[in-house]
């Protein structure tokens, strides 16, 4: 008699009982929660709310993605679904989704910024090569080898010239 008889009468007290458990956030809870979720869903296999923080509950806590893409499939195939399942349904993917491809974004990032800074570090060397060899066009070596700055002949004013063009390209 006792297994025969509903430990809930609706769907939405089934989810309010289970979102309670959740609030608690006591890891030890778990199993029990397991276990509430799965008699609500037992009694009320209609309830998409259920369904629905059924998914949530193996996709975010349980992190069983197999388990979690068979529900998901199982809810997109239903039709008739109202908006707000709908949204619903949406944004547990997108999020998980999004948390598998921050995961696996991290690490393509990581190449990108190295590749980037090599990038970078060789445009820098470029650069400073360029200065230098702009500076090194004004000077003008005296016949006693020391060097002294004077005004530069239009050959090296040219020279200076495309020095600057390429530093700017």
């Amino acid at each position: 008699a006792w297994k025969e008889r509903r430990a809930f009468r609706s769907g939405s007290e089934a989810l309010l009982s289970c979102r309670h458990l959740l609030f608690l956030r006591e890891e030890d809870d778990l199993p029990f929660l397991n276990f509430v979720l799965g008699k609500a869903i037992a009694e009320h296999p209609e309830s998409l709310e259920l369904q629905l923080f059924q998914l949530a509950a193996l996709r975010f806590i349980h992190c069983d993605a197999k388990q979690a893409h068979d529900q998901e499939k199982k809810l997109q195939d239903k039709k008739g679904m109202w908006i707000d399942r709908t949204f619903q349904l949406y944004a547990i993917v997108r999020r998980a989704t999004a948390e598998v491809s921050s995961s696996l974004g991290q690490a393509v990032n990581l190449v990108e910024f190295d590749s980037k800074m090599t990038a970078a570090r060789r445009s820098h060397q470029n650069c400073l090569s360029l200065i230098k060899k702009f500076f090194h066009l004004t000077l003008k070596k005296e016949k006693s080898g020391s060097v002294a700055y004077g005004r530069p002949s239009p050959a090296v004013i040219a020279d200076m010239v495309a020095c600057v063009h390429k530093y700017e390209a």
